[in-house]
């Protein structure tokens, strides 16, 4: 989900904010029924913002009303009712407007794909070490899995790690290539254990700063 601040005065403050402490992770936690989103029934809503993670005690809030407009759902999915053998991730630029044109040194958000408990997530961001990867014609987010492991939580990804894994869903010449990205940044640091009501532990929300706009993802 892509998301634009409704009110200059917020942004500013968010800025100020993550400028003076250094922090890196921002959450919001709406009260909505999720599935309105998917279906386009909420384009506005406002939300407590958090530095770092939610907390009960809302004792990290900044800002208790943020306004913040809907300007895409570009994935939305219920959970799978059978489990898959191979680590899976979703994968997407992690800045659509200013990807180079020849892909060179493109960076992008993967975010484990969540089947039936027990599960985790996870988002990272990492840069493509293959140029060919990029194209205009891509449709995303893409899906890829890695061969060689298993879909647990000891196999998720870690900070520099050179990971190699299979596109499906993507173009026809990928169809049996491999590509590797370097991860660089643990973006959504913790754990939440999926628990099977459709909902991870944690119903929050990540936004990544120094962006454009805002990335949303459950």
């Amino acid at each position: 989900m892509i998301l634009h601040t409704q009110n200059s005065d917020d942004e500013a403050q968010y800025c100020k904010d993550a400028v003076a402490t250094g922090e890196t992770t921002y959450c919001v936690a709406p009260e909505f029924i999720l599935p309105n989103f998917i279906v386009g029934n909420i384009a506005n809503f406002t939300s407590p913002l958090y530095r770092g993670f939610f907390t009960d005690d809302d004792s990290n809030v900044i800002n208790e009303k943020l306004s913040l407009k809907v300007e895409e759902v570009f994935y939305a999915r219920q959970y799978d009712t059978l489990p898959i053998t191979h680590l899976t991730y979703l994968i997407w630029p992690a800045s659509p407007s200013t990807l180079p044109a020849d892909g060179s040194a493109a960076e992008f958000f993967v975010s484990h794909y969540i089947t039936v408990p027990p599960n985790f997530d996870q988002i990272m961001r990492v840069r493509v070490l293959d140029s060919s990867f990029w194209s205009p014609e891509r449709v995303y987010p893409l899906t890829m899995y890695m061969a060689e492991t298993t879909d647990e939580y000891v196999s998720r990804f870690s900070v520099d790690q050179l990971v190699t894994g299979m596109l499906f869903g993507g173009n026809s010449t990928d169809i049996g290539k491999l590509y590797t990205f370097h991860v660089l940044e643990n973006v959504y640091p913790s754990v939440s254990e999926y628990n099977g009501d459709g909902q991870t532990d944690f119903l929050q929300y990540c936004v990544e700063p120094a962006r454009p706009r805002w990335y949303l993802c459950a």
